[in-house]
């Protein structure tokens, strides 16, 4: 668990996270509507499938690359009230409306 959470933690594996929720992609796709090298989304990618949160599957020469368990958008949108609801209640002690 802790590390499919750690893996969640970097704002590009979340970024490719959001993008294959929409659709399953090829690094090429990724690192495009990203605006990164390859490389670099090749890396975070690794790191997604290593804590089992995308999965990869090989069509000809592409491997393409899908969220492993759909549940995971559910988690996302938790986490997103939650931290969403934190930060209102932290502008409100300081101050903010």
């Amino acid at each position: 668990m802790a590390d499919a959470l750690s893996a969640l933690a970097h704002p590009i594996r979340l970024k490719i996270i959001f993008l294959l929720l929409e659709k399953e992609a090829c690094v090429c796709e990724l690192a495009g509507n990203l605006n990164l090298p390859q490389s670099l989304v090749s890396q975070h990618l690794a790191i997604l499938r290593g804590s089992g949160l995308v999965k990869t599957q090989r069509v000809g020469n592409r491997i393409s690359y899908s969220i492993a368990d759909e549940r995971l958008k559910n988690l996302l949108e938790i986490s997103y009230l939650i931290i969403s609801q934190r930060l209102k209640e932290i502008s409100t002690l300081i101050g903010g409306e």
